[in-house]
């Protein structure tokens, strides 16, 4: 047996292991559709209240970009932003919520890779909430924040980037840190999809089809993440400068955990190792008010 597939079968050992933990609050989050959205939602608002000023949203004209399925402009409007706008790419995410959504001022749009069809500086704030990974067209999208941001408006980022022990996405199925250091693309959907298969293996909604019923094992086949834009730190600072944005609040958030929180800081803020050793990253960026 070669190394790799040594090493592929480890992983899926250690992976069957943590299937066996007790459940956390995400995993019960995770068991129904309904449940996810709730816990996604509160996360969401968690995620910016504690990383932003909340009283900034006020007279606002503010934009969700990569909203998802959360309801975050209705949590906006609520917050006395004048007008609250969702984009994404998902026309069922945006369907679903312009059906629900009761306020006035809240619009949901469809985005369109690598453009935001909104005029030029009409909009104040733009907040990216766990989308920035998603967004394949970064350069552009960049770009065109600056181009719809009035002058002095700012973007509000919260951000898992690649490397982040978790950046391969797959922690429902693979709770293993840094896999997507060891091993390639295939070699994880490999590992997935036989957790999959695993009588061990915890049943999400996404499982699961409209009766119920579990879904046909959804990695087989598969050889590369279509979703993840492997954009680090370095790279997206530099597209900020070329695009005339500025970083007014650069934070690596280091992780919280008992034990670890000491070397976690210190590893947090060493250049080019924080991308590893960080829960999160989170950005403010403000067009310059001369432009």
């Amino acid at each position: 047996m070669s190394t790799h597939r040594l090493v592929e079968d480890l992983v899926f050992r250690l992976a069957i292991i943590a299937a066996g933990r007790a459940n956390t609050l995400a995993d019960s989050a995770r068991s129904t559709k309904s449940a996810h959205m709730e816990w996604r939602e509160q996360e969401t608002i968690r995620m910016y209240e504690e990383n932003f000023d909340a009283s900034e949203l006020r007279g606002k004209r503010i934009v969700d970009f990569g909203c998802g399925d959360t309801k975050f402009c209705e949590y906006a409007a609520s917050r006395g932003a004048i007008t609250a706008v969702g984009m994404d790419i998902s026309a069922r995410a945006i369907g679903e919520l312009s059906a629900r959504n009761s306020y006035p001022n809240v619009f949901y749009k469809l985005a369109l890779p690598g453009k935001i069809p909104l005029d030029p500086q009409s909009v104040d704030t733009i907040v990216c909430l766990a989308a920035m990974e998603h967004i394949m067209e970064w350069r552009e999208i960049i770009s065109e924040w600056g181009r719809i941001l009035v002058p002095g408006g700012k973007v509000c980022i919260w951000w898992m980037v690649w490397w982040h022990p978790y950046g391969h996405h797959q922690y429902a199925e693979i709770p293993v840190p840094w896999l997507h250091v060891l091993l390639d693309d295939a070699a994880i959907f490999r590992i997935a999809s036989r957790v999959y298969d695993s009588p061990r293996c915890k049943t999400r909604h996404w499982h699961l089809d409209a009766d119920g019923n579990r879904r046909r094992n959804p990695y087989l086949g598969l050889t590369k993440f279509g979703n993840l834009n492997r954009l680090t730190s370095w790279q997206f600072e530099r597209a900020v400068q070329d695009n005339g944005l500025v970083v007014l609040r650069r934070e690596p958030q280091p992780f919280r955990r008992s034990g670890f929180k000491l070397i976690g800081k210190i590893l947090a803020s060493t250049p080019r190792l924080c991308d590893f050793f960080s829960s999160a990253f989170v950005y403010e960026l403000q067009k310059p008010s001369h432009v």
